[in-house]
């Protein structure tokens, strides 16, 4: 933080959030939160301190708590799958269900049912370099088995030290995954026809969440060129670099903040809630990808609905939806 009184001294801001020995209340009945005070330390007479308590809802649907779920799934599987390069698509149980969802809350619920329902690992996800695709000679090659070894060690660092830690350390893994993901776009960028690439393909739909293939389609299907639908969450690399920067923005949007209303005039007006509200609704994630190839002609699908770390694309290949997990 960076915030300072009228004559630019800086004052000292000190968080003890995450301290190894915070408080935890067991209870069966109550809904998680992370309860928390902010604390404001005056000058003069009344140096009484003025104390605010907050407290963060976590209950087991919200969205943050089911994005790493997602990752701690990933990273069991890709620990589990003996192979030496894994460059996923992954897949839920509930997936028709989860892109006819309406509304945020059952999008939430639809996902929860997904992850709890998951009763073998080996489904979790589609490794599309399989043995035969490694054999292929293909200029972009080098670049994908890189991609997907910075991509592993993108997700164990998550799972281990946790999301945000993993984003913004020094020398991150979330450095190397992001460049070899740009780096791998600019080289198919610069070729004369990028159809000279057979598995440009598998960019597509690496990192989404799509629908599962039958068995007899075996490989075949690894590196086509269109994706009818997905789902791009917190395991795709568009939406963890626009939650990097959500969380770049709303921090330099609080530091302007604050310092613009201890300069006001009116200090009886200042600190209004609105302020901070606008400007949380200017970082909202929405669109981190802007379609998908639907079709072997190029058409693009533009339908996009999500906001912050789920956002579908496309629609559901059947007519009917399955009652599985209506609530």
């Amino acid at each position: 933080m960076d915030i300072a009184y009228e004559d630019n001294t800086p004052i000292p801001v000190t968080c003890t959030l995450m301290a190894p020995d915070i408080v935890c209340t067991y209870s069966k009945t109550a809904e998680p939160a992370l309860e928390f005070s902010v604390l404001i330390e005056k000058q003069g007479d009344d140096a009484k301190p003025f104390r605010r308590k907050f407290a963060w809802r976590l209950p087991e649907h919200h969205m943050y708590r089911l994005s790493f779920e997602l990752i701690l799934r990933a990273d069991q599987a890709m620990k589990e799958d003996g192979s030496l390069y894994k460059l996923p698509s992954f897949h839920l149980t509930y997936y028709e269900e989860l892109l006819r969802a309406s509304s945020d809350e059952e999008i939430c619920r639809v996902l929860l049912h997904c992850i709890r329902d998951e009763r073998d690992l080996k489904s979790v996800f589609t490794n599309l370099l399989t043995a035969a695709w490694l054999k292929v000679d293909d200029p972009i090659l080098s670049k994908l088995t890189f991609l997907a070894k910075v991509y592993e060690k993108y997700i164990r660092a998550a799972a281990d030290q946790g999301l945000l830690s993993t984003i913004f350390q020094k020398s991150s893994p979330w450095g190397d995954l992001r460049r070899a993901y740009s780096d791998i776009f600019e080289e198919i960028h610069t070729m004369d026809n990028p159809r000279q690439s057979s598995l440009a393909g598998m960019l597509v739909r690496a990192f989404l969440v799509i629908q599962p293939r039958p068995q007899s389609y075996a490989d075949s299907w690894h590196a086509d060129i269109f994706e009818t639908s997905g789902v791009a969450t917190i395991l795709h690399p568009a939406v963890i670099e626009m939650l990097e920067a959500q969380v770049v923005y709303q921090a330099r949007c609080f530091n302007y903040a604050v310092n613009n209303e201890l300069c006001t005039t009116t200090p009886k007006t200042a600190f209004k809630t609105y302020v901070w509200r606008t400007l949380i609704d200017y970082s909202t994630i929405q669109s981190p990808l802007t379609g998908l190839l639907q079709d072997i002609r190029g058409n693009i699908d533009t339908n996009v609905r999500g906001r912050e770390l789920i956002h579908r694309i496309g629609s559901p290949q059947t007519s009917e939806s399955p009652l599985s997990t209506r609530i």
